[in-house]
């Protein structure tokens, strides 16, 4: 794990206390992880030209990223909701 990616774990767990998991590497990983694949969907989707979209790998890579980021926080935010009502 890089010095990077364990500020921004640390970063989460003290903004978003209730999302602290057990392992703090575990949610460092999987926040860069879900970053990634938003990285190479929005590289993906640049290259193809879909969706009219311009060569701007830069821009489209950062809203890739960010939105994949929320994304994240949000399915861990409903899982813990989810786990939390009673069926």
């Amino acid at each position: 794990m890089t010095i990077w990616s364990q500020q921004i774990t640390n970063l989460v767990h003290q903004s978003i206390p209730s999302l602290a998991l057990t392992n703090n590497n575990f949610l460092g990983l999987e926040v860069i992880f879900f970053m990634s694949a938003g990285l190479g969907t929005a590289w993906g989707l640049t290259t193809a030209g879909v969706f009219g979209l311009k060569r701007r790998y830069l821009v489209s890579s950062l809203m890739g990223i960010i939105s994949y980021g929320i994304g994240y926080f949000v399915w861990q935010f409903v899982r813990q909701n989810m786990a939390q009502k009673e069926y």
